[in-house]
């Protein structure tokens, strides 16, 4: 990000973590800002329950 846009990145953040919590299975958002005075990066985690189930049709392998 460059300097001088993090109050529309603030913004973009609030926005992603507001649609987020829409999301079937939801558990959370985190957001690590870098630091003041760092060239650290914003790390955003977004934390979603995913369920895939698998059906074989019936083939065993054996």
């Amino acid at each position: 990000m460059r300097s001088g846009h993090e109050a529309g990145y603030e913004e973009w953040i609030r926005g992603i973590a507001a649609d987020a919590r829409q999301v079937e299975g939801h558990l959370g958002v985190n957001i690590l800002r870098p630091q003041p005075g760092t060239s650290a990066d914003y790390v955003i985690v977004l934390q979603v329950v995913v369920c895939l189930i698998v059906i074989n049709g019936g083939n065993h392998h054996g």
